[in-house]
């Protein structure tokens, strides 16, 4: 059944909405680039993913951070080419405890002033945000 997706690519298929997978409990890698995606709420469930690519999708606001806490596993956030225009629309990203990489550009917000240094600030755990190591400039 769907509990033994480790691996999910549904990449360019118009969906509108995550669907069935929040049953997909022990996927630890899901791409989902190219789509009409708006919220994410249900993905709660998924505590073992590690990768989760949403570029290209119409996401302007994101969860909490008891969302992000949920996905204890998330190493790589792939969000670029999105609608996030304020960064209180991601400050919940904080709470993704094991995050290490993300990928925000191409966003409204990342052409605000500070923004690099306002993410890096709110993800405390980050190594790289679009492309670039944490610490440079």
């Amino acid at each position: 059944g769907l509990e033994e997706v480790a691996f999910l690519y549904v990449g360019g298929k118009q969906l509108n909405d995550v669907g069935d997978l929040p049953l997909c409990i022990n996927c630890e890698f899901a791409w989902l680039p190219s789509n009409l995606l708006s919220s994410i709420a249900p993905l709660s469930t998924l505590r073992h993913l590690r990768l989760l690519d949403l570029s290209h999708n119409v996401l302007a606001f994101l969860p909490n951070e008891v969302f992000w806490r949920s996905l204890v596993s998330l190493q790589h956030l792939l969000l670029h080419s999105n609608r996030i225009a304020k960064a209180a629309s991601y400050s919940g990203l904080g709470g993704a405890p094991s995050l290490r990489l993300l990928t925000l550009h191409d966003n409204p917000v990342s052409s605000a002033p500070f923004y690099r240094a306002l993410t890096v600030s709110l993800c405390s755990h980050l190594l790289c945000l679009d492309g670039a190591i944490v610490g440079d400039q």
